[in-house]
């Protein structure tokens, strides 16, 4: 529907016109009296075509045409009217109607014709508005890409220059816009000059062999430079796209350009290309063999010199091969079905231990951890492996094995020469009560024994001998008259209550350790054996000292891993 406003002082005019203009149902038409009023509704509401007579009061219809184009609408305007004179057709005209009807003859052909002429001025009036949207789109995507961009026409004068190239260049649209004569090229060069835009529409073979830098993909052009005074004369790598523009019928109207500041991609790229070597550089002198794989058929595409010198090969020979051209089938079925669940799984593979066989140093053992490269969607691309060669450390290990076990058969052959000594300290129970008729005997024989001997009876010691007096360093009077845990380091003194309740209780604990405090001060660890015996009619312990402080601290010389083992052989050890 195109709606009309129809203006005229006649007002049985504007019912005959109404009427035949909307029976066709194309059109839907207001009416008006005065030129005034019209202008008032012009305010309030937007009409497709205006339909105005020429002579009427107050004002007319060239006034009324003058008055609604200086407001700037663009309206289709017919001017329909009784007056035929030349001059005012020719005024009407020149101040923008569309079309001049003139009024008379049969109705029906006047108003059929009267339709044409609104259609057609409205649908130029579509086109054109069309039109201008169409290129006020264009320049507005120009002016807001983020790119620094203008363009020329062919005559090379500047029609687009848009925020991005003010901000580039410091020079504003407006003082640019419509100059020739290369104005764009004094912001970048400090001369007038042709740049890429200009080789578009000038495809000079000669003047193009002056700028190697250019290069040419169909009618776009590339180029690189720095400008070194821009970025404050720090210099600014720029990057050039220019490529001709085209009007509607597929004709050449002129060529655009786009600029880029690359600057900080060249300093990222030069920044990736050091990263990169020094990567490469860290691959390289890593000591451990490094390798990459094809994850579509697991061929090797990267070794590092670590790689070449364990395989026996150089990476050259390496590249393209996959494990079955190096190793026996069912190492290759190893390490494939390895790869295969790193891939499937995409998620790392700890491989403690796998042999392989290489050219020229046999088998090795190695351990290796292999990772999935995953590409821009997630997949898998490469399998990367790291394997550290463990041969010396495994026989290492299989050696201090060996010597574990024969350190454990000199701890059984101990053990059975320690149950050697409690049968004969069964025996010696046994014959207590003989010794015990003669007691002054008895400690004449272990007054004068080389071990450090005494008996405990609850918790004070009964009986002590030459050689606990000198392990201890306290005479004979005052081991007696004090408690015996005074003597034991503070840390192992509820152990040694517990051990002498269970020995009274008749539980044998075996041999067991514990820290004795000397009278200067200095801490000793001994190793005590104890049995169950009758002193004066009453329970009492018989026990056996040895002082095994340097045994200990040799033990913590050894490597941690023969410390455990001897830890584990001597039981709870404590050293001060």
């Amino acid at each position: 529907m195109i709606s009309v406003l129809y203006v005229d002082d006649e007002p049985t005019l504007l019912d005959i016109g109404k009427l035949f203009l909307e029976r066709g149902g194309q059109f839907v038409v207001d009416t008006i009296t005065s030129a005034p009023e019209a202008l008032a509704l012009l305010d309030t509401r937007d009409y497709d075509a205006i339909i105005s007579d020429y002579q009427m009061p107050e004002m007319d219809g060239i006034e009324f045409l003058r008055r609604v184009r200086t407001s700037g609408n663009t309206i289709p305007f017919i001017l329909f009217t009784g007056r035929g004179r030349e001059e005012v057709v020719i005024q009407a005209l020149n101040e923008g109607a569309d079309f001049y009807l003139q009024k008379g003859g049969e109705p029906v052909s006047q108003f059929t014709e009267l339709a044409h002429k609104v259609r057609q001025a409205v649908q130029k009036s579509m086109a054109e508005m069309s039109v201008r949207d169409h290129e006020q789109r264009e320049a507005d995507i120009i002016s807001f890409l983020p790119d620094a961009t203008f363009a020329i026409d062919t005559h090379g004068m500047v029609i687009a220059w848009n925020k991005a190239m003010e901000k580039m260049t410091g020079v504003r649209a407006s003082e640019i816009l419509g100059k020739g004569d290369y104005e764009y090229a004094l912001p970048f060069y400090h001369e007038r000059r042709p740049v890429l835009i200009d080789f578009v529409l000038r495809d000079d073979p000669a003047i193009v062999a002056r700028y190697p830098c250019i290069k040419r993909d169909g009618q776009k052009l590339f180029s690189e430079i720095t400008i070194s005074h821009f970025n404050e004369s720090k210099g600014a790598d720029l990057w050039f796209t220019a490529c001709p523009l085209y009007d509607t019928r597929g004709l050449i109207v002129g060529a655009i350009e786009s600029i880029r500041d690359i600057t900080e991609r060249k300093r990222t790229e030069q920044a990736l290309n050091e990263s990169e070597k020094f990567l490469n550089n860290v691959v390289e002198n890593i000591p451990d063999m490094i390798f990459v794989k094809d994850a579509r058929d697991l061929r090797f595409v990267r070794f590092n010199k670590a790689g070449e010198k364990l395989l026996g090969y150089m990476r050259e020979d390496l590249y393209g091969k996959s494990d079955y051209d190096f190793f026996p089938k069912d190492e290759a079925d190893f390490f494939t079905r390895k790869d295969r669940a790193v891939l499937d799984r995409m998620q790392i593979v700890d491989i403690p231990e796998e042999k392989i066989h290489t050219r020229l140093m046999g088998e090795r053992i190695l351990h290796t951890k292999k990772i999935p490269i995953l590409d821009e969607t997630g997949k898998p691309s490469y399998l990367m492996g790291i394997s550290e060669d463990i041969t010396d450390r495994k026989q290492a290990e299989m050696e201090l094995g060996r010597q574990h076990k024969e350190l454990e058969a000199a701890y059984n052959q101990l053990s059975a020469q320690e149950n050697e000594l409690r049968q004969r300290m069964k025996d010696i129970i046994a014959s207590q009560s003989a010794l015990r008729k003669s007691e002054e005997k008895f400690r004449v024989l272990i007054e004068n024994a080389s071990e450090s001997i005494v008996i405990a009876q609850e918790e004070y010691l009964k009986f002590v001998n030459q050689s606990v007096i000198e392990l201890s360093g306290y005479p004979e009077e005052e081991l007696l008259s004090r408690p015996f845990l005074e003597f034991v380091h503070p840390d192992d003194r509820t152990t040694i209550a517990a051990n002498y309740q269970h020995w009274l209780l008749g539980e044998f604990l075996g041999v067991y350790t514990f820290r004795l405090v000397r009278r200067d001060g200095e801490v000793l660890v001994v190793e005590i054996r104890a049995t169950l015996i009758l002193w004066d009619g009453s329970p009492a312990t018989l026990n056996f000292i040895m002082d095994i402080t340097k045994q200990k601290q040799a033990e913590i010389a050894l490597p941690e891993s023969e410390g455990r083992n001897a830890n584990r052989i001597a039981g709870r050890a404590l050293l001060p």
